[in-house]
């Protein structure tokens, strides 16, 4: 995904320092390891305290404030997505071509 955000010319260096900091602050153990990623691709800031049937629960937040959340974002952050699909696919095609000359 970081390799995709370079390719696609979003901001891969926040992408991996995001990644190495913040991939762990998510109750689930997947969950941030993409979504670190993304949102230091994008320049935002994502999770943080959520409301849940009314209660307040304080959560870690992933990646930095560099500029407030707006609607293309969710069109770059699809970008991403359908990017490192595309990579990955790709690689996975190389290799099997790879293994099977071999």
């Amino acid at each position: 995904m970081i390799a995709a955000s370079f390719l696609l010319k979003l901001d891969y260096r926040n992408a991996w320092r995001i990644f190495k900091r913040d991939r762990y602050n998510h109750a689930s153990p997947n969950s941030a390891q993409t979504e670190s990623v993304c949102a230091g691709a994008l320049d935002i800031q994502l999770a943080g305290d959520a409301y849940y049937f009314g209660k307040l629960y304080p959560k870690k937040t992933i990646g930095d404030p560099i500029r407030p959340i707006v609607r293309e974002d969710i069109v770059s952050a699809n970008r991403l997505l359908y990017g490192t699909a595309y990579l990955t696919f790709t690689l996975c095609i190389i290799g099997m071509g790879v293994a099977a000359w071999l």
